[in-house]
């Protein structure tokens, strides 16, 4: 269950995208996708506001969204062939120098980057980064929008480069196994 609030209304996501006003009564209704909404990302943009969806499907979802009257109309969907290859778990817009993108975490272990071309997203994600061995988790963009970093199950963070889309550096977490041994989740000698 997911809960967003812009302007005057209440969004509210689990298997569809349901609007409420100030009086938390339904306003609009959206079902876009087949099975549970596993992440959402909100974007104000100078000339509209933007949502993005995504699901256990694997797909994403993007509308545009009216604020004044909650109505909203699906601009963009992955097809099946360019989608995710697992859960997307993960959403986010981009900021200052990389507004015109939105980031996507899978399980399937990779970010895919999807840029918008003017008022229409490209056909294919604009780059596919690899670097994590287990699913994708979070994702955060930082406010002057140069740098996303990805949090995965396999206990690591990657800082990436939005500029040449690479890997700047490999955050670790440690832990202990059940024989009191360190692992760190970092394998690259170079970070």
């Amino acid at each position: 269950l997911h809960f967003l609030l812009c302007g005057h209304f209440l969004w509210i996501f689990l298997m569809n995208v349901c609007v409420h006003d100030e009086q938390l009564s339904p306003a609009t209704r959206l079902e876009p996708h087949d099975g549970v909404i596993s992440s959402l990302a909100f974007a104000r943009r100078p000339d509209r506001c933007l949502l993005a969806t995504g699901g256990a499907d694997h797909r994403i979802n993007v509308y545009s969204v009216n604020t004044k009257n909650t109505s909203a109309s699906r601009i963009w969907k992955t097809s099946l062939d360019i989608c995710h290859r697992g859960v997307v778990s993960s959403l986010i817009w981009g900021r200052g120098s990389s507004a015109n993108f939105l980031f996507s975490g899978s399980w399937d272990q990779d970010i895919r980057v999807w840029e918008l071309d003017g008022k229409k997203f490209k056909d294919a994600p604009v780059h596919v980064l690899q670097g994590h061995t287990n699913k994708v988790n979070a994702l955060t963009v930082t406010p002057a929008g140069g740098i996303l970093v990805s949090s995965s199950a396999d206990m690591t963070s990657i800082a990436w480069g939005i500029d040449d889309m690479k890997t700047i550096k490999c955050l670790c977490e440690y832990r202990s196994d059940q024989q009191g041994e360190t692992w760190t989740g970092c394998t690259d000698s170079a970070m």
